[in-house]
């Protein structure tokens, strides 16, 4: 488990200085460190990855961005959460979400994210966040 909180202090800060400003943010940093931890590994055998807790609203384009430049034989899934049974699930293949959610007893919430970008990119994370939720639904 990762803890960002001197993101969230630096962003406070920063808010504090700013007048409101929206926070700059390299999301990137929530997965800094992660690849090595693993070696590489079959998801059908052995299921990878990581649980971060973040009190900062990520962009949900940048998010699986950054979770999708991480080596896929090695990190499989993402989640974003805290202590609530409320996650935000980001993982290589959608069939892994309802393992996952039933494994922690949680429920894909979207409070972890936000759409900050009006792309390409930000079509094709609203069609992988909607293939999620149909398939926790499901």
């Amino acid at each position: 488990m990762k803890r960002r909180f001197a993101d969230f202090y630096s962003q406070m800060t920063d808010a504090v200085l700013t007048s409101g400003t929206p926070p700059n943010h390299d999301v990137q940093l929530l997965f800094r460190s992660v690849e090595p931890k693993f070696l590489a590994a079959d998801p059908d055998e052995r299921l990878q990855g990581v649980w971060i807790v973040t009190d900062i609203k990520q962009d949900e384009t940048e998010l699986w961005a950054a979770f999708d430049a991480l080596d896929p034989a090695k990190v499989h899934f993402a989640i974003l959460g805290h202590a609530q049974s409320d996650v935000y699930i980001l993982t290589r293949r959608p069939e892994d979400i309802p393992h996952l959610l039933s494994l922690f007893g949680a429920s894909q919430s979207s409070r972890f994210v936000f759409d900050g970008g009006a792309s390409a990119d930000a079509d094709a994370a609203e069609a992988r966040r909607l293939g999620s939720l149909a398939t926790n639904s499901a």
